[in-house]
């Protein structure tokens, strides 16, 4: 008769099984890079950046999670140091596992992120029902909406 194993919750498989992939091929980094506003906000994502995750070794018995290294610029160092628990806390429900147990900080520059264009205003109502008028040949209603709107942003450009 086979020895009974002994159970272990999920959450203590996960680094184990897809750890070294995810630190292969990168996922974790660029999913906290990507969703770094979300993160942290606006204000602190726009001085500060994730610049890697520090693993431990697998033969650490401590081994928990991975280290966050974060650039920021000055005073809002302090500001991500308050917040640190937060901000993990964050990371790990955006992954659904505890793959971040710290931040390290480490002052410096931070690479300016690149600033959304306004969206374009909204076309003249008269002019979209104007170009509306003339597109009644047109059975989809989307696309005679979207034409239409199109129509009157160019008209109204000139």
């Amino acid at each position: 008769m086979a020895k009974p194993r002994r159970l272990r919750p999920l959450a203590d498989l996960i680094p184990d099984s897809l750890g070294e992939a995810a630190r292969a091929q990168g996922f974790a980094v660029i999913e906290i890079v990507t969703h770094w506003p979300e993160i942290v906000g606006e204000e602190l994502a726009s001085a500060s950046e994730p610049v890697k995750l520090v693993w431990p070794p697998k033969d650490d018995p401590d081994r928990r999670g991975a280290t966050l290294v974060v650039r920021v610029e000055g005073t809002h160092a302090l500001d991500l140091q308050f917040t640190a628990p937060v901000v993990i806390e964050r990371i790990n429900r955006t992954f659904g596992w505890a793959c971040v147990s710290r931040l390290s900080l480490k002052q410096g520059p931070v690479t300016p992120r690149a600033v959304r264009a306004p969206p374009p205003p909204e076309p003249d109502p008269r002019l979209v029902a104007e170009e509306r008028a003339r597109l009644d040949a047109i059975a989809d209603d989307g696309l005679k909406e979207s034409l239409a709107r199109l129509g009157a942003f160019v008209r109204g450009k000139r």
